[in-house]
């Protein structure tokens, strides 16, 4: 089982007399706003949904006794997505009261970096008439002016590892490769830590795609020897392919991030249940449990801080 944080048992919990009335969008049910097409995380299916934040999702709405109410909201992971923003507007707009997989990142948190956002579309977004084609389309998001976003106490930390073919050596980390050759995603954390800190021989014989689903199928094609991945996006491409040949290296990167749910700020009293629910659940193993049913390489959160924004002197000092 894995560590439990010092947060979880160093802080004492708000007792059940002064505990305030939860505000909710809908009366005596809880809505989350879920990534329909998350790999492990979050997914919608015929019979409801699947992924660890779902089932995350779940377990907090039955121990506040409500009735869970998923939104699933698109997200094009084959394009760069500021989901900081999306999750800002969602919770803004009203769509929802809680938003997983956000991070414990400073300006992920407070008052919103632009006024206004974009949503994204959602299962359910009503249909208008193209009034040039006469055709139905999707309705337009409207733009949100958008409110301060707090954020839970974290239930899992993001990782980046190296991932290579079964019956070749396994990698270390990123000293040891020598000369074979490196898959990386343009434009990510992990393509950056690369070009900071990988020996020239890596950098200069490493093969660079976009980032994306489509990603590890590169390395499957055998255009590239070792790849270096979010933890959970190898996980997803596992489930998506169970008779994968990759596998995933025991080296995990230092620069990792506590993952935590979001809610309008001025939500507190929901954000206090949802802490000592998240606390419970992490100290009884249940957090590790759902993760292991779907399929995800778990890791603990280190601490209920809030990260100071990475700069490109911890980039280069953090290894």
């Amino acid at each position: 089982m894995a560590k439990i944080p010092c947060f979880l048992m160093c802080k004492s919990r708000t007792p059940a007399r002064i505990k305030k009335k939860i505000k909710l969008t809908a009366e005596g049910i809880l809505t989350v706003c879920l990534a329909r097409n998350s790999g492990v995380m979050s997914g919608l299916r015929a019979n409801g949904g699947s992924g660890f934040d779902y089932r995350i999702s779940q377990a907090i709405a039955d121990r506040l006794n409500l009735e869970l109410d998923p939104v699933w909201f698109e997200v094009d992971i084959d394009k760069e997505v500021n989901a900081t923003e999306t999750t800002y507007a969602m919770l803004s707009y009203g769509l929802c009261d809680l938003v997983p997989a956000h991070p414990l990142y400073e300006n992920a948190v407070g008052a919103p970096s632009e006024p206004h956002g974009l949503l994204p579309r959602w299962v359910g977004l009503h249909e208008e008439q193209d009034p040039e084609t006469g055709h139905r389309r999707t309705k337009k998001t409207p733009l949100v002016k958008l409110q301060d976003v707090a954020v839970s106490h974290p239930y899992y930390r993001t990782e980046i590892g190296l991932v290579f073919s079964e019956g070749t050596p396994e990698p270390q980390d990123l000293q040891s490769l020598g000369d074979r050759r490196l898959a990386i995603q343009s434009t990510t954390l992990s393509g950056v830590i690369v070009h900071m800190q990988a020996p020239e021989e890596t950098r200069a014989g490493s093969v660079t795609f976009t980032p994306g689903k489509k990603f590890l199928w590169e390395l499957e094609a055998g255009k590239a020897d070792i790849a270096i991945v979010d933890v959970a996006d190898y996980d997803a491409h596992l489930k998506q392919n169970p008779i994968s040949r990759l596998k995933l290296a025991g080296w995990r990167h230092p620069i990792g991030f506590d993952i935590g749910i979001a809610a309008l700020a001025e939500n507190a009293a929901l954000l206090q249940r949802v802490n000592d629910i998240l606390d419970t659940l992490l100290e009884d193993g249940t957090i590790e449990a759902l993760a292991e049913a779907e399929g995800l390489h778990y890791s603990a959160p280190k601490s209920a801080e809030i990260a100071p924004l990475m700069t490109m002197k911890m980039l280069r000092e953090i290894r």
